[in-house]
């Protein structure tokens, strides 16, 4: 009796379609796990930088979730109504992301010009301090498996929902900085100020990736370099 011949590795492309699926998954999970931390750590210390972040994270779980569905779409084999297949579901997914983020960039502004004039106290800082850092070490650890997993895929939704993250990742260091400050150091408008800087760059992060997504859906020609150094390779 013979033994069956194992199945053929997966073509390229099915591999990379596996992977993005994979951590869309992963980035799912974490957002609920950061969200669930996040509304502890406000619950406890009312800080603003705080919501600024849980907001965020709220806004992650969304887009993350958009993420994970428009990668299985983008995924699909070209069918009788989409005869070019549904690549471009990721740059649809990436608008909606960059749309989320400008919501959230908004909200979080308000919010943090309101304490600026109007600042309170941060308490329960033990506590406040130490989620956030557990929260920056678990969203450093999804930025770094989301590179490598786009450094094998060039998916647009995978680099979108990286980008966000890799966002939160600083957003988050900026919080901490003003949790200390309006706990520990009794100026509770840094708190605020740490909030508002968070907004500004998740605004600035958004237009970025609207931008990419933009380019992507109106099929934008690359650079006249670049063309150039294909019809070389090309003719060569």
């Amino acid at each position: 009796m013979t033994t069956p011949a194992p199945a053929p590795a997966p073509p390229p492309l099915e591999d990379a379609h596996l992977a993005a699926r994979r951590i869309t998954r992963l980035s799912v999970g974490v957002a609920v796990v950061l969200i669930a931390m996040k509304a502890f750590a406000l619950g406890a210390s009312g800080s603003v930088s705080i919501l600024a972040t849980l907001a965020d994270s709220v806004l992650d779980l969304a887009a993350s979730l958009t993420t994970f569905f428009a990668v299985r779409w983008a995924a699909a084999p070209p069918d009788e109504d989409h005869r070019y297949g549904h690549g471009k579901g990721e740059a649809l997914s990436a608008l909606v992301q960059a749309g989320l983020v400008f919501a959230s960039a908004i909200f979080i502004g308000w919010e943090g010009v309101q304490r600026i004039f109007d600042p309170r106290p941060v308490t329960a800082g033990f506590w406040a301090t130490g989620i956030m850092v557990v929260a920056i070490a678990i969203t450093a650890w999804l930025v770094w498996m989301q590179t490598q997993t786009l450094k094998k895929t060039g998916s647009l939704a995978v680099a979108g929902d990286r980008a966000h993250y890799a966002a939160d990742l600083a957003a988050n260091v900026v919080v901490l900085i003003g949790v200390i400050s309006g706990a520990f150091l009794g100026a509770p408008g840094l708190d605020a100020a740490a909030g508002i800087v968070v907004a500004v760059w998740l605004f600035w992060g958004a237009t970025g990736m609207l931008k990419v997504a933009a380019d992507h859906l109106l099929d934008r020609a690359v650079p006249e370099a670049d063309r150039a150094a294909i019809t070389q390779a090309v003719l060569a």
